[in-house]
């Protein structure tokens, strides 16, 4: 068992390698070693979803250890941008294997304006699709698999994740900043994840009926309210972005999904197995 654990942990080195082009040395420093590496900034890069079902790019970000996890990072109405891409470095920075997808087919926009007719044009089939391409990738690859999967989003991203609990199958977290809420989704019954939300000062519209809906089917919600923030508390092109509060926001996410992937795995459940056999 502990030669089959060493060797998981020098493939997964082994692809750290591969992917940055560095060399073992600052990953893994030496028994004894007086002085520790410096740890190396992160960075990533954009790779193709072709493989897992989905003709759309991603920007893929390794961390430097065995990863506690997979996120699936869902941008905002501002598209894949250099904000989305420093989202998911600090993910990766915190021990997770993250990867951002791109909605929008390349496309992002600065301006507010473009942002909105972006989202409002965003097929959602597509956008399901990509996602659990992402998904697939990070528990899929031969060189990165990892047991467990969030999705995590901001303001409209936040939105999409919530959405698709429900339809991707093999999500084990959810985590929502800042989200709009859909009162008129009734298939509640699908979610079968834990989910978080973080909220503004001013709860959105919709919440405390999605909050019944998630007890009346037990499904696990955790939600929370900064109160006095104000919305764009988390997004760095708001004038209302707040660091403080961005980051304590963010916290509460790590905190959650190290909790979630720690939890020993489900077995499926009837429901599970009836939608496997009719597949």
């Amino acid at each position: 068992m502990i030669d089959r654990i060493r060797w998981v942990r020098f493939l997964f080195v082994w692809a750290i390698v591969c992917f940055y082009g560095q060399t073992l040395s600052p990953l893994v420093a030496a028994e004894g070693a007086e002085t520790p590496a410096a740890p190396a900034k992160l960075s990533g890069k954009m790779i193709t979803l072709g493989d897992f079902g989905a003709e759309d790019l991603g920007y893929l970000v390794l961390p430097l250890v065995a990863p506690a996890g997979g996120v699936v990072i869902i941008h905002d109405r501002f598209g894949l941008d250099e904000h989305t891409k420093r989202l998911t470095e600090e993910f990766a920075g915190k021990g997770y294997l993250a990867i951002a997808v791109d909605l929008y087919n390349g496309r992002s926009s600065n301006d507010p304006a473009q942002a909105n007719v972006l989202l409002s044009n965003l097929r959602i089939e597509s956008a399901m699709k990509t996602i659990q391409a992402g998904e697939r990738l990070l528990k899929e690859s031969p060189r990165l698999k990892v047991p467990h999967v969030a999705l995590v989003g901001c303001n409209s991203g936040g939105t999409i994740a919530i959405l698709a609990a429900q339809q991707i199958k093999d999500i084990d977290a959810v985590a929502a900043v800042n989200p709009m809420i859909a009162p008129r989704e009734k298939k509640i019954s699908k979610y079968r994840v834990s989910i978080i939300l973080i909220n503004a000062g001013t709860p959105p519209a919709g919440l405390e009926e999605f909050q019944k809906l998630m007890d009346d089917m037990r499904n696990p919600l955790a939600v929370y309210t900064l109160e006095g923030v104000p919305e764009g508390f988390a997004d760095p092109r708001s004038a209302n972005h707040n660091a403080s509060h961005a980051a304590k926001a963010w916290q509460m996410v790590d905190d959650f999904l190290k909790r979630e992937f720690a939890k020993p795995e489900k077995a499926p459940s009837i429901i599970d197995k009836v939608e496997d056999f009719f597949k």
